[in-house]
Order: C-alpha cells, then structure tokens, then sequence
C-alpha cells in the first residue's frame, strides 16, 4: 500500500490563502490611484506598500508550505524509515475545530546509539486512543533525523465520518 502525505490546512497555509489576493487587490488600488489620482499621492503610496507586504507575506507563506509537503513527499519517495515506539497521545487544547473538537498528535520514540529522537504526527482528526502506546510506527526520515513524516495513518486504521 502506497503511503500518501496528507497536509491539512495549516495556519501558514490559511494565511496565505489570505494575504495574497488581499495584497494583491491593495497593491492594484494602490497602483491605480497613482495613475488615476495624482494629486493624493499618499493614498497611492500607502496601498501600495500594504499591498505589497500582504502579497509577499502571503507568497512566502503559501512557499513555505508547499515546500514543506514536497519535503514530506520526498521522504516518503525515499523510502527511508524507522520503526519508532509511541509513547504518548496528546491533544491539543489550544486548537479547535468546528463543534469544539481538538486534533491529536502521536509521540513517537527512536532510540539510536543510546540518545532517544522524539517524533510528532501532524494533527490528527480523530482522537489517538491511549491503546496505541507501545505499537510500532513507520516514521520516514532523512539521514540527519532532522526532516521526518510519522506515518501514523496504519495505526489508525480506515475510517469514514459521516
């Protein structure tokens, strides 16, 4: 079975999603009352550098997640991993989804010439239950341990939300 990076939607992401035609729409207003208004040169020039920053905070943002999943998808293209052991189940409290549901994060540990490589899943949907402390998890990872993707769709098993 072939192992597919799932990225939800992030805060960059969101952010992106919004400050690039936010700033794209203000840096053209901005533009335009230059041409067309002249005489009130600052509203011109105000627009235009919010609308500029907006744009290319929006671009990096959107950049920098893209680059993240294509990261995630390289380590999986690969192939290398490690069999890590889930030691913890945690809940984020500080993040709510519609209906007051929180997402879930899988801990896992490596242990590589005696020092221990902690591993976090992405935000998961559906509540880790405690049973899958102690299981085996597939974490892809590059040679430094430093870019890494926890695998933890297995251990979930399919499900459909209705």
């Amino acid at each position: 079975m072939e192992t597919k990076v799932k990225v939800g939607w992030g805060a960059l992401r969101v952010l992106g999603l919004i400050y690039t035609p936010m700033g794209a729409v203000f840096l053209a207003l901005g533009v335009a009352f230059w041409y067309f208004l002249p005489d009130i040169f600052p509203l011109g020039l105000v627009f235009s550098l919010l609308g500029g920053i907006f744009l290319l905070l929006g671009l990096v943002f959107l950049i920098a997640e893209h680059r993240k999943k294509k990261r995630m998808e390289a380590l999986i293209a690969a192939g290398r991993f490690v069999w890590a052991e889930v030691v913890d189940c945690l809940c984020s409290y500080n993040v709510s989804f519609h209906n007051g549901r929180h997402p879930w994060q899988i801990v896992a540990c490596y242990e590589l010439g005696g020092q221990k490589h902690l591993f976090r899943s992405q935000s998961l949907l559906l509540p880790a239950p405690r049973t899958l402390i102690g299981k085996q998890v597939k974490v892809y990872t590059d040679q430094t341990l430093r870019h890494y993707y926890v695998d933890a769709q297995p251990l979930l098993g399919h499900y459909v939300e209705h």
